[in-house]
């Protein structure tokens, strides 16, 4: 993995700086989005964009782990009724 995202460890904190990374590289994201299901995020064969909000949902699910939390990092109410 460290190889594979250029990570330095497995570090709480790299991880953290690969979060970031995906936020703002879209070849980054797609990358990850790509191996995180081995392929199953594919559409019509191949997952072809992940654009700004594609990157700011990977970036709160992987930086919290709480939904509660993600849903305030994206700026959404907690409770959806």
């Amino acid at each position: 993995m460290t190889e594979f995202y250029g990570m330095k460890d497995l570090s709480p904190n790299s991880f953290f700086e690969l979060a970031e990374r995906i936020s703002k590289d879209e070849q980054v994201a797609l990358k990850f989005m790509r191996t995180k299901s081995n392929g199953g995020w594919k559409k019509n064969g191949k997952l072809k964009s992940c654009n700004e909000k594609c990157r700011d949902n990977l970036y709160c699910s992987l930086t919290n782990s709480v939904n509660v939390d993600a849903k305030k990092c994206l700026g959404l109410n907690h409770f959806d009724l």
